[in-house]
């Protein structure tokens, strides 16, 4: 079979017929639709021609673009430019459509009786013709009282005005909304926001749209702004860029706030981009008028984006309220001192002092953290705390005995692989926050989300450094106050992708009983892992750090070696007998030689290579899927159980074919099946290599992960920490010592936030000192690699064994 390829992205245009003055148009009716976005507007639908000005001698054409609803039954005219794709051959590509009007009487009563009016038969529409004449349509979609004075019911005269407006409206509304540049998603998006007066925001209040819509930023709106005239001192433009920048810092840093002085200096640079500048005195007044609107909230010199201030607000009222009102029944310590010792036995475990206070302070207490690192034995805790509490409450933990929503302990975690993990060493069912909350899914839940409350009388929630401020807020509100609260992490690891730091402030309060775990458990007789995170978490690196062990290599690289080093070392390793799925590079940047995006691209042409004779692909954004890929999972999707951060791999990749089936790709994650349509490609990205951000709540069997110079803005210690922490058994580290030793050195500063203060702490504001940081990293020059240990000569041949240290080492020697 030849080589099969569907590009979502690349047409190529068709030049002949296409002036400016004679653009291809074709008239007809809907034949079918073959594929309509559930989040947007656009369409691909076959027509059956009528007529057309491009010489086109076939019965029917397929047409794509964004559409409002449209009726097979109704003829319209198509404009627009014919694209030549790839596979599916000639389209075209819509700019604008209209409904084709009858103009004939006979057509006009045809028209109005049809099954688009519901309730007006042919006498009535005999009626609105003879009185409105051929120019019927019109009138009535333009003029409230058209049908005033005609003899025809209330509810027909309403069925009429609301279709016709209605439809004309929305045809209107999409296609006013592309010519100002916004695609299918976005408009989508507006619509449902504005409905009819979407035209009227878009064109007379542009800058709302950055406040109301989720992707529109200052400089989009700048640009429609400037396109109808509006001002560049106007004060909605200045409110805009506020705006702007108190969520674009909030985003970049990971703070919940900005300071005064610092929201001046941003604004600043997003306004002064012309010859008008404006003045700080200018921004500071509009400041004001912000905070009247709601937008923003103003604390001494901390300015918020509204969500943020009141989801800490909300946090720490929750918390002090869930403390001091707990119903939890009261048990004794030789109670639970003796049920310990019953769990022992029964798993097979046996306590250190440590953690037999942690096992009775989650028992007795309402709220408990928990904290240690790799090999501490935080698992083994949850285990055994799960096990303390049913014998204590004298519960089942058979899921079979309970529904859902009735089960008496939740285990949760902020991703599928977390959770997935926590469900396995526990036997317990364990759940994504998201769906553990009844959330729709959406990454940034809305301030408005309310989640569902939770029931049970234990909830345990695993990786609670990675959940942000939004996410703990619809968490903590729906905790009951008769359910005990314990959460487990690494306090050491990157802190959430989203705003704020919230396990480091809950642990920094000392408003909840904290439990650190210090000794290392899980040490396996010769590994060094352990020992190398713990190095790194003292912010050293330990002498051996380039010799190579039983379980972890070093190998000095440069930026552009560790794209061949990588290849050499995965081939090696699959060589000996691991699975892709065994396997995973970890760096720190999207971008560059050594970045996720391009290693990717070099990875999957070893671990996946195409045959162009017989696999089915699919390109999209530039990336390339077929059968066999391993990819990532971008966004949280409950209603297919899978999460971003879930890894699966495609099973197959199904082109349209002749019984019109639509295009769609299978991935498998673990024992889940989901299936994706075209609109959804662009949830799944390659995931040979992933980011160190997107590893979290994961472990790997091995871990390759460079780190260079390449990642300057990147290299901080809880960054390098989290990478090593994720390998269970094997991990090769490559790079430039001296990169590894910067990033050790630079010990990430606390983010800033309001929740301290919240929980009743008094905190200092620290000027956020990244840029420095930044700058000192930059100005050191990378390493020069050594001649001698590894050359690009011995690289390419392959004459190095990467795996050095691992004599006779096979996946076997790492089962559990």
């Amino acid at each position: 079979m030849a080589n099969e390829e569907l590009n979502l992205f690349e047409d190529k245009s068709i030049t002949s017929n296409q002036t400016a003055s004679n653009k291809p148009e074709l008239t007809g009716t809907i034949a079918a639709v073959f594929f309509a976005s559930s989040d947007s507007f656009y369409k691909v639908m076959l027509v059956d021609v009528q007529s057309n000005n491009f010489g086109w001698d076939d019965s029917q054409i397929v047409v794509v673009g964004d559409f409002a609803d449209t009726n097979e039954e109704q003829q319209y005219t198509f404009t627009g430019q014919l694209v030549d794709h790839p596979k599916y051959g000639t389209q075209l590509k819509v700019d604008q459509y209209s409904k084709t009007r009858p103009s004939t009487k006979q057509g006009l009563i045809a028209y109005f009786s049809g099954s688009s009016f519901k309730g007006v038969g042919e006498k009535a529409a005999t009626k609105i013709v003879e009185q409105l004449g051929l120019d019927a349509i019109r009138k009535i979609g333009t003029d409230d009282h058209a049908l005033d004075h005609i003899d025809i019911s209330q509810k027909q005269k309403e069925s009429l005005y609301e279709a016709i407006q209605q439809s004309d409206g929305m045809e209107n509304i999409v296609i006013g909304l592309s010519t100002y540049g916004f695609g299918s998603s976005l408009a989508a998006k507006i619509f449902h926001k504005y409905h009819e007066e979407s035209l009227t925001i878009v064109e007379e209040h542009p800058y709302q749209l950055v406040s109301d819509i989720a992707g529109i930023g200052f400089k989009r709106a700048d640009q429609i702004a400037q396109q109808t005239g509006i001002k560049l001192d106007a004060p909605e433009r200045i409110q805009a860029a506020i705006i702007t920048a108190v969520s674009e810092w909030s985003n970049n840093t990971g703070d919940t706030y900005i300071s005064a002085i610092e929201l001046i200096r941003q604004s600043e640079q997003l306004l002064n981009t012309g010859s008008l500048k404006i003045t700080p005195e200018q921004i500071a007044e509009q400041v004001v008028e912000v905070a009247k609107s709601g937008n923003i909230v103003g604390e001494e010199d901390r300015i918020y984006l509204k969500k943020l201030y009141y989801a800490e607000l909300d946090i720490g009222r929750q918390i002090e309220f869930l403390i001091n009102n707990s119903t939890s029944d009261d048990v004794s310590d030789i109670k639970i001192s003796k049920t310990i010792d019953k769990v022992e036995k029964q798993l097979g475990v046996e306590y250190d002092d440590t953690q037999r206070t942690a096992l009775t302070k989650a028992i007795v207490e309402p709220m408990t953290i928990i904290t240690g690192g790799p090999g501490t034995g935080k698992t083994t805790i949850v285990n055994g705390l799960i096990n303390l509490y049913a014998k204590i409450n004298d519960i089942s933990l058979d899921p079979d005995e309970y529904t859902d929503q009735k089960y008496p302990i939740m285990l949760a975690a902020p991703t599928g692989r977390a959770a997935k993990r926590l469900n396995e060493v526990t036997n317990v069912p364990a759940k994504t926050i998201h769906r553990l909350l009844g959330l729709n899914g959406q990454d940034d839940p809305d301030e408005n989300d309310v989640a569902t409350d939770i029931s049970g009388g234990l909830l345990v929630v695993d990786e609670m450094s990675m959940v942000d401020t939004e996410l703990f807020k619809l968490l903590i509100m729906a905790v009951p106050l008769d359910m005990q609260v314990v959460f487990v992490g690494d306090k050491d690891q990157l802190p959430s992708v989203g705003p704020g730091q919230v396990f480091h402030d809950l642990i920094s309060s000392k408003k909840i009983p904290t439990i650190t775990l210090d000794q290392i458990h899980r040490q396996k007789a010769g590994s060094t892992i352990s020992d190398l995170a713990y190095s790194i978490q003292k912010g050293k690196l330990p002498d051996d750090l380039e010799k190579n062990q039983q379980d972890r290599s070093f190998f000095k690289a440069s930026a552009y070696q560790v794209q061949p080093l990588i290849g050499q070392v995965v081939q090696k390793a699959l060589d000996r007998g691991f699975d892709k799925n065994d396997i995973q590079i970890l760096v720190p940047m999207y971008r560059g030689v050594a970045g996720v995006d391009e290693l990717n691209r070099y990875l999957q042409k070893i671990m996946n290579p195409v045959d162009l004779s017989k696999d089915k692909t699919v390109t999209v954004k530039n990336q390339t899927f077929m059968k066999g890929d391993k990819v990532l999972q971008l966004v949280n999707s409950p209603e297919n159980n899978v999460f971003n951060g879930d890894i699966g791999e495609i099973s197959a990749v199904v082109l349209k074919d002749k019984n019109h089936t639509q295009p769609h790709i299978i991935v498998e994650f673990d024992d889940n099946e989901v299936t994706y349509s075209q609109n959804e490609w662009n949830q799944l990205t390659l995931a040979y290599c992933i980011s160190i951000h997107k590893a979290q709540g994961s472990e790997f069997k091995m871990v390759i992960m460079p780190i260079v110079h390449q990642y300057a803005r990147m290299l901080q210690r809880n960054l390098v920490y989290t990478g090593v922490t994720r390998a269970e058994s094997f991990l090769i580290l490559l790079g430039e010592r001296s990169a590894f030793q910067t990033a050790v050195d630079h010990e990430s500063s606390n983010r800033n936030t309001g929740l301290l203060r919240r929980l009743g702490v008094e905190e200092e504001y620290k000027e956020h000192s990244e840029n420095k940081q930044v700058s000192e990293i930059i100005e050191k020059e990378p390493e020069e690699v050594p001649s001698g240990p590894l050359t690009i000569d011995q690289v390419n041949t392959g004459s190095v064994d990467p795996m050095i240290g691992m004599d006779g080492i096979t996946p076997k020697d790492f089962m559990k």
